[in-house]
């Protein structure tokens, strides 16, 4: 007979992914991971949610890096080299969006320094994220901002990537293309290496191991062109949809 305990953990899962679902259909840019995050907050407000086991946050953030790490090829890493001047453009713009964000929410709205870095930084929400569900900051707070922060990148981006396509790019496309997907083989083979090496780094006491080792055998084996592309939709949406019911 199944405990209350695990009853209410099962129906945290169920509600996350409920969120997630109706998210990812609305089309909302990491719909997953912001569906099970709102989902699962607001029915914690109403004492129905439960503990997620560990497990459940290992898979999670073990598929998430595998993901990130995709991003990493050799043509990624052959462009790079003649961007020096965006990258450091991009380098300084982030760090000033951190300390100005993070002055500004210590500041003025009492944050902690620690919710307020992980609040300002930008394109990592999936990292953020991970990194608060190991108990860094605020949860609920650093959510609650990064979903305003995409919001605003919904709102805005589409408008002005129409403007660059229209009057810069002379009607072309400013998005690269899809990276395609990697196989089922390849991204088994890859999360068992992560779950392998991660448990071992988590002994150690290394912060997000699964998340970080991920990364760098996904990135290693992309630039090795032992896999290429991301991991199937379906992964990764458990992925996310159980990252977000965690946070």
């Amino acid at each position: 007979m199944m405990t209350a305990a695990a009853t209410k953990t099962l129906v945290t899962v169920a509600i996350g992914f409920a969120g997630a679902a109706l998210a990812a259909w609305a089309g909302l840019p990491a719909g997953a991971l912001l569906g099970s995050s709102l989902a699962a907050f607001f029915a914690s407000c109403f004492n129905v949610t439960g503990a997620i086991p560990p497990v459940f946050r290992t898979v999670a953030f073990a598929i998430i890096g595998c993901s990130l790490g995709s991003g990493l090829t050799k043509n990624f890493v052959s462009q790079v080299m003649h961007w020096p001047l965006s990258l450091c453009i991009l380098t300084i713009s982030i760090l000033v969006i951190m300390l100005a964000g993070s002055w500004c929410l210590t500041r003025f709205f009492g944050q902690s320094p620690e919710t307020a870095i992980l609040s300002t930084s930008p394109g990592a929400l999936a990292y953020t994220l991970s990194i608060t569900a190991e108990g860094v900051g605020d949860a609920r707070s650093i959510v609650i901002i990064q979903s305003l922060r995409v919001l605003g990148l919904i709102i805005v981006l589409p408008l002005l990537l129409g403007y660059v396509c229209d009057h810069v790019a002379g009607g072309k496309s400013a998005v690269g293309g899809v990276i395609g997907t990697m196989s089922i083989t390849g991204f088994v083979v890859i999360f068992i290496a992560t779950l392998s090496v991660g448990r071992w780094l988590e002994l150690l006491r290394l912060p997000s191991a699964y998340l970080l080792t991920g990364t760098v055998i996904s990135a290693v084996a992309h630039v090795g062109e032992l896999v290429s592309g991301r991991p199937p939709a379906p992964i990764l949406f458990v992925g996310f949809a159980l990252t977000g019911t965690v946070v």
